[in-house]
């Protein structure tokens, strides 16, 4: 898959992908938490496994690729470290959060692995 595919991706552990098929959408923890699930471009994804999710195998993770199109997505700027509002991050460093659950019928592919773009 191409960085510049249009899709989205979400990573998932594999009880979160068993989860997710059985519910028949991806509804994270931080879906209720934080009011949207945490996705990310290709190119940002060795980043966001490398940062979140050095405690799990890369080879164990789900990488489910979205389809945006009809879904609540909206690109924002991680928040600072402290956990202030990041209002100045460039287009490049800006995520995609979905602001709903995910049906699984806008995930075009699942891979496995730490699908490097």
């Amino acid at each position: 898959m191409a960085a510049d595919d249009g899709l989205i991706r979400h990573i998932l552990r594999p009880a979160e992908w068993a989860e997710a098929q059985a519910a028949g959408a991806i509804r994270p923890p931080s879906l209720a938490v934080e009011g949207f699930v945490h996705c990310s471009t290709a190119a940002q994804l060795p980043g966001v496994i490398g940062r979140f999710y050095a405690d799990i195998d890369a080879d164990d993770l789900t990488i489910a690729a979205v389809d945006p199109a009809g879904l609540d997505v909206r690109w924002e700027a991680p928040a600072h470290p402290d956990g202030s509002p990041n209002t100045t991050a460039d287009a490049d460093a800006r995520f995609p959060h979905v602001y709903e659950s995910i049906p699984l019928g806008a995930v075009v592919t699942v891979q496995r692995g730490s699908a490097k773009p």
